[in-house]
């Protein structure tokens, strides 16, 4: 055990992590149980499983296969039981009710995407229980996890805005589309148009919500090469936004290449429609590595009093928390030169019975 906890203690170098920081959103972990008393014995006590839940939001959603990949590799090489809950749609009320449920069954730990302020209630619920929660993909401010693990939003936003002028040169007219309104999406919004502002003469001409929904983003894809002649590069920033621009070039019948495509995420059809030629590339977050790092994190504390480490004296004096509040799990550009690598079917796919 003693190598799971140093694993742990440089996971954010192991899975690339970009930073380890603070963050508003997080709270320091519950108090380890006390050892027991001198004379005091765990002898004939029953050995009690680790179970964690996993408590997703648009789980059907093409985008999360590769994190419910991640959940099946971490359970099996961790040695842990994960249990799938949440709901099938994009649905922040359900998950929130999902997030209800679960705390009410005093699970040793949840993972869980914070997208906005309607799951808050029962994060603080979660907190007020002493379950330690991780947030993945996405958090807000006052959100009471123990730590984050995912992107930086706004840096992945700027690191689209350096490929688009990379790919299009520093003036044009641009479209962006996104799930307004979910805090990842927004943060990459600001990081690109804040770059774009800083370092050239982009545009942007329509902001157009596409509610990370395949049919939606095709309509909204169409409204913007309909209703927009003058765009010259589009740039989505969902999981959906790549299949809905491809679908409605193909739709259209618009050449291949005829604008700029940059997008977000590795969604199957977006890897399709980057070796058709319709997309350039896409930034795309290293989904399996977060739920791996959450569950170490998870481990740490529940386990392996990671939160007790001797940093300080008095460490909620001192305003000390010993775990890490931000991973960073890093970005890869897929491009028509490496796609290939991406695709599911090129993929050994992993199952273990600790994910269910």
């Amino acid at each position: 055990m003693r190598k799971v906890l140093a694993l742990l203690l440089c996971a954010c170098v192991m899975l690339g992590a970009a930073a380890c920081g603070s963050n508003s959103g997080t709270s320091e972990a519950p108090e380890a149980p006390a050892a027991p008393a001198e004379g005091e014995t765990t002898e004939g006590a029953e050995t009690k499983s680790t179970v964690y839940y996993y408590v997703g939001i648009n789980n059907n959603h093409a985008y999360w296969y590769d994190v419910h990949q991640g959940f099946e590799y971490a359970a099996d090489k961790l040695g842990v039981e994960v249990v799938k809950a949440g709901v099938d749609g994009w649905d922040p009320e359900g998950q929130a009710a999902a997030l209800e449920s679960v705390i009410a069954r005093n699970p040793d730990g949840i993972i869980v995407p914070v997208f906005d302020a309607t799951i808050l209630p029962g994060l603080d619920a979660a907190a007020e229980a002493g379950i330690p929660v991780v947030a993945i993909e996405s958090s807000i401010d006052g959100a009471k996890v123990v730590s984050y693990v995912g992107l930086d939003n706004y840096d992945s936003g700027e690191k689209t805005a350096q490929k688009l002028i990379e790919l299009a040169g520093t003036s044009g007219n641009l479209v962006i589309m996104g799930n307004w309104g979910a805090a990842n999406t927004d943060a990459k919004r600001s990081g690109l148009e804040d770059y774009l502002a800083a370092n050239s003469q982009w545009n942007v001409i329509a902001r157009l919500d596409d509610k990370a929904d395949t049919e939606s983003a095709i309509e909204a894809a169409k409204t913007a090469f309909n209703n927009y002649p003058e765009m010259t590069a589009v740039v989505g920033l969902d999981s959906s936004s790549g299949a809905g621009i491809g679908a409605a070039m193909e739709e259209l019948n618009i050449e291949a290449g005829a604008v700029s495509v940059v997008v977000h995420d590795r969604e199957v059809l977006t890897l399709e429609y980057i070796q058709k030629g319709y997309i350039q590339c896409t930034l795309a977050n290293k989904t399996a590595s977060m739920p791996f790092m959450a569950l170490m994190i998870l481990e740490g504390v529940v386990n392996h009093e990671m939160q007790n480490l001797p940093l300080s004296a008095d460490k909620a004096g001192s305003g000390v928390n010993a775990v890490p509040e931000i991973c960073y799990n890093g970005t890869v550009f897929i491009t028509e030169d490496n796609v290939d690598n991406f695709i599911a079917e090129n993929m050994v796919p992993v199952d273990s019975p600790n994910y269910n």
